[in-house]
């Protein structure tokens, strides 16, 4: 199983957690008028083929997406919600952590949104996360321990794309309706 595909399992995981009460407790930017046409598991592979983020990057946004729900309780993650958040959560991570990141219009793009909103919903997570992106080695080493525990991914596969991963530019592509 690739880190791509755990981090689908725990993202499926919070939205089944959610599934009883599917709407919203609380007004975001997050929220969407109608769920997007694409799975979970396809939009993180779009996010990994063209973001070219590491693999770290994509822990580290469910650290900061557990870190939004433990601060702000009545934010339900659900269908209406989960794309945005990922995306953003995803590009604050690559920005923070990454060497080498995009400017907001390319993750809009490549996330299918406008860059204004892009804009807005970067806004919004870094209140909602009160700015606090640092993430200790013990965090991260727990949050490693659990995806290779819970979804058998082994330590070398948790590493092995970070090596491999190139920070070349890519091809731009564009999705709709997130």
């Amino acid at each position: 199983m690739s880190i791509i595909e755990a981090v689908t399992c725990m993202l499926e995981t919070y939205l089944e957690q959610t599934a009883i009460n599917n709407s919203p407790k609380t007004s975001s930017l997050f929220f969407s008028k109608k769920v997007p046409n694409i799975s979970i598991s396809s939009y993180l592979s779009r996010l990994k083929q063209y973001m070219k983020c590491s693999e770290e990057c994509y822990i580290l946004a469910l650290i900061y997406i557990d870190r939004i729900t433990s601060k702000h309780r009545s934010f339900t993650i659900n269908t209406l919600c989960i794309h945005r958040l990922i995306l953003t959560s995803v590009m604050v991570s690559a920005k923070f952590a990454e060497d080498t990141f995009y400017k907001n219009s390319y993750y809009a793009k490549v996330g299918g949104i406008p860059c204004s909103e892009m804009n807005m919903l970067e806004h919004q997570f870094l209140m909602m996360i009160e700015f606090e992106l640092f993430v200790s080695d013990a965090e991260f080493n727990s949050y490693s321990t659990t995806l290779i525990s819970h979804f058998g991914l082994s330590q070398n596969e948790l590493t092995a794309d970070t090596i491999k991963n190139d920070q070349g530019m890519v091809k731009e592509g564009v999705a709709s309706n997130v």
